[in-house]
């Protein structure tokens, strides 16, 4: 009888402590960030983008209708639903070099496909310029990956994808 209280209450214990993990996991903004800062790019050289709710219009961060379509929809195809999302972050580069970091966070498991896809064609529209961006830009290019890991979907065009990869891995990795 001990034993099965003692496993009730463990089994209790484990269940809260999982909660509260889920509830904490870094923002996407966050993982974005820790990227850029161990990878030692001067965030000043791009954009960042991590809301697009109306509500957020007036901050830094807005992403609007108009760069979401420049960003994600081409003739070929579309762009996903941000509603779907329960956290992104994206950060463009704002000079003439390629470096892309995009990390989305989606609600639902069955709706990860249409943000893959989603990168997948953002990144096959980045490859297909890459001839207008300087040699290391075109290494860049050619090594980035869209990673899919738990609801965790990112487009890395970076200066490591390793280590961004890493970081991700390290920071969503406990709350798969």
């Amino acid at each position: 009888m001990r034993r099965i209280i003692l496993a009730v209450l463990f089994l209790s214990v484990l269940t809260v402590f999982a909660a509260s993990c889920s509830a904490n996991r870094p923002s996407a903004r966050n993982i974005l960030a820790k990227i850029i800062e161990e990878q030692n790019t001067d965030p000043s050289a791009g954009k960042l983008y991590f809301c697009d709710s109306q509500k957020d219009i007036a901050e830094d961060g807005y992403l609007s209708y108009e760069t979401k379509r420049s960003l994600f929809e081409s003739k070929t195809s579309f762009c996903a639903d941000f509603e779907k999302l329960e956290d992104f972050a994206i950060f463009t580069s704002a000079k003439t070099d390629a470096y892309e970091i995009d990390i989305f966070f989606v609600r639902n498991g069955e709706d990860i496909p249409s943000f893959e896809k989603m990168l997948n064609v953002r990144l096959a529209s980045i490859k297909a310029a890459k001839n207008s961006f300087d040699e290391v830009s075109q290494k860049r290019i050619a090594d980035g990956k869209v990673l899919t890991l738990g609801r965790c979907v990112a487009l890395l065009i970076t200066k490591d994808n390793a280590l961004a990869e890493k970081i991700i891995k390290r920071s969503v990795g406990y709350f798969l």
